[in-house]
């Protein structure tokens, strides 16, 4: 699978030197393989679960070293939502990004009181989630 391109008008910031491990979940294997290739090319690690409570478990094996996760809302066994109310429980400010198919708007309910949790709508470009991750670890 070829990597999208990671040119963007708004390239990284000199000074942001990714690192770290991302925990990408999403029931679409096809999807999770596209956002670890670009995770890894912007310079993060990546695991992947396939659920929230297989995610829940990866949180539990690598605790504190998880830099931010990649959330998809609509999933099987346990959705983003489910899976974001439990994580905020034991990580109440590890940042999160949300992504759906569904508007921010849509999604906004469940981001209103939660300052560690931010939003991108599928389908993105590589740019626009290496922008974002950008975002979401710098504030």
């Amino acid at each position: 699978m070829a990597l999208p391109s990671l040119e963007s008008p708004n390239t990284m910031s000199a000074d942001w030197h990714p690192t770290g491990l991302i925990l990408i979940v999403d029931d679409e294997m096809l999807v999770r393989e596209v956002m670890r290739e670009i995770v890894e090319a912007i310079g993060f690690e990546a695991i992947e679960a396939a659920n929230g409570r297989e995610a829940l478990a990866l949180c539990q094996t690598h605790g504190a070293s998880i830099t931010a996760v990649l959330l998809d809302l609509t999933m099987p066994e346990m959705d983003g939502i489910g899976m974001l109310r439990e994580l905020r429980q034991q990580y109440p400010l590890l940042p999160v990004l949300l992504i759906s198919g569904y508007s921010e708007q849509e999604a906004s309910h469940e981001l209103a009181a939660d300052h560690a949790t931010f939003f991108v709508q599928k389908p993105f470009s590589a740019a626009s989630l290496r922008d974002k991750l950008q975002d979401v670890l710098r504030s």
